[in-house]
């Protein structure tokens, strides 16, 4: 499924590149938006243009601590929480707190994390469904 969903983003973002570079058919039948083309047309590219799949290989400055966390909240029960020292990591709690939680969100993750002065505690969140 994933190969599926990268080779459709390829093949749209190919498509993005040729309109760009060659225009579309609104824009070469005429008018502003083919003036526009006639004029990205005309000059060579001041840098040279690569396919985005190429182009999209951004980690952010805390990738690194934000897997590492996530990998172990993989392996994590719902009994434990995980205890991250934060003069250990070099980080400021609420930029790895909030880092943690977009990451959490787009994997749909459930967690919770609390902190004190020196620790930030990553758990599980508790089921609304007491069994």
């Amino acid at each position: 499924m994933a190969y599926v969903k990268v080779r459709l983003w390829y093949g749209l973002c190919e498509q993005f590149i040729q309109d760009k570079v060659h225009g579309t058919a609104s824009e070469t039948a005429g008018g502003v938006a083919g003036m526009k083309a006639k004029k990205m047309q005309n000059g060579p590219l001041h840098f040279p243009a690569i396919p985005l799949w190429e182009a999209n290989g951004r980690a952010g400055k805390h990738h690194k601590i934000v897997s590492d966390i996530l990998s172990d909240f993989a392996r994590l029960d719902q009994y434990s929480a995980i205890k991250i020292d934060l003069a250990e990591v070099g980080k400021k709690k609420a930029d790895l707190r909030a880092a943690l939680h977009r990451a959490a969100k787009k994997k749909n993750l459930n967690l919770v994390t609390t902190s004190d002065e020196k620790h930030l505690y990553v758990f599980r969140s508790p089921s609304k469904n007491p069994t």
